[in-house]
Formats: C-alpha cells, sequence, structure tokens
C-alpha cells in the first residue's frame, strides 16, 4: 500500500526580527512554540531527542517526540514528530516533517 503525503504550508507573522525570535526558541526550547512542556531543558541541537509532555499530565505518555534534523541559526530548524496518542506504530513512516524557517 502506498503511504500518502500530505503538505501543510502555514505562515504566521511576528513583528519582531527573525534573531530575537530564534533566541526565544533556542533560550526555552521548543516548549513555547508548541505550548508543551519538556521533562528537562533542551539544548537545541541536531539529532538532539525531543519530547514533549502535557502541561496537564507531565510525567505520563509524551504528547510528542521526536528529533532535530537541521538546526540552522537563526534561520531555520527542522524536526521530526511522533504523537504516541494516534496509535500508530512508532515507525518512521508515521512521523511529521516539521520545518520552521524565519525570514526577515
Amino acid at each position: 500500500m502506498a503511504t500518502k503525503e500530505t503538505t501543510v504550508e502555514r505562515t504566521v507573522v511576528i513583528d519582531a526580527p527573525a534573531e530575537v525570535i530564534w533566541k526565544a526558541l533556542n533560550s526555552k526550547g521548543l516548549d513555547n512554540l508548541q505550548l508543551l512542556r519538556s521533562h528537562e531543558d533542551m539544548q537545541l541541537q541536531e539529532g538532539s531527542e525531543l519530547v514533549w509532555f502535557d502541561r496537564e499530565d507531565a510525567g505520563e505518555v509524551p504528547r510528542l517526540k521526536g528529533r532535530i534534523t537541521v538546526l540552522a541559526p537563526p534561520r531555520r530548524i527542522a524536526y521530526m514528530a511522533f504523537m504516541p496518542s494516534t496509535k500508530l506504530p512508532d515507525l518512521p513512516e508515521n512521523y511529521t516533517a516539521v520545518d520552521i524557517t524565519l525570514h526577515p
């Protein structure tokens, strides 16, 4: 069975320099972006594992997990993410690629 791929593109306008946004992401990790919480302070670097928990349910089943695939300060970060709550097998084909690019 062929896997269907879907591409979703979203643009968000933030009235701040890209460097300021990057600093906010890097100093607090991706928690601020996802509005979820990690068990540990995340340092953004390629290959880093990411695990986010719901604010109400920290310590139980992760809401989202993945890893950083591209880190190009101060303009781009990409990561692969998987939601265990989907009940899909934890296989690469069930991960979502997220690519964030900051433009001036």
